[in-house]
């Protein structure tokens, strides 16, 4: 069977929401001659990633592979979440998507899928684990002392099946990662987790991450 162009894939990186959960309480005195300073913890993450795919080009809205890629193949992607050096000790959860680009023709729904059910196994190997929410969370407490960050996944494998007249033009689509964490301290009693154990989900929700 003739290979038929797949695309040059625009994989770009969505850093947002970076979280710290919890009250910042100001103790104050009865005696207005005592000051109470408070040194005020923070959280801050940020995205990398890099690819030994050769063509593979590294910017500041991710990677471009500008060589053709065909059904079957795989190129190299490995993002890595990082705390900043100054931030606490932290829970993380990353939310994956495989959305299409702007003026181009819609990826179909089973690609976007199968895409992501082969990120899922690296992503395991790595420490995340599939919530029931859409986020996967890694399993352990993230420390900034950890300047080589927290790895999600190395490669992107496209299947030998995607062999519709769609993939007969030049498309591209995105897949983007939305990084978010959450101080570990006074978090334990809001983590949810399976029968095994493992974290799947903060009993928390969006209103409550400032």
């Amino acid at each position: 069977m003739e290979k038929k162009k797949l695309m040059s894939i625009v994989a770009s990186l969505a850093l947002v929401g970076v979280i710290g959960i919890g009250s910042t309480l100001a103790y104050l005195s009865d005696k207005d001659s005592v000051l109470n300073q408070l040194n005020v913890g923070k959280i801050g993450i940020y995205l990398t990633e890099g690819s030994t795919t050769p063509g593979a080009e590294v910017g500041s809205e991710g990677i471009v592979y500008t060589d053709p890629i065909y059904p079957g193949d795989t190129v190299s992607k490995i993002p890595a979440l990082h705390l900043d050096n100054d931030s606490a000790d932290s829970y993380l959860r990353v939310k994956i998507t495989v959305e299409d680009v702007a003026d181009k023709d819609g990826l179909p729904l089973e690609y976007k899928e199968d895409i992501l059910k082969n990120l899922t196994p690296q992503l395991a190997e790595y420490g995340w684990v599939s919530g029931t929410d859409g986020y996967y969370y890694y399993q352990e407490i993230a420390t900034a002392k950890n300047r080589d960050g927290y790895t999600l996944f190395d490669t992107v494998t496209f299947s030998k099946t995607w062999t519709s007249e769609f993939l007969s033009g030049d498309e591209a689509f995105t897949i983007n990662i939305q990084g978010e964490a959450v101080q570990s301290d006074h978090f334990d009693s809001e983590l949810i987790k399976n029968d095994t154990g493992q974290i799947v989900g903060w009993n928390t929700d969006n209103t409550d991450l400032v």
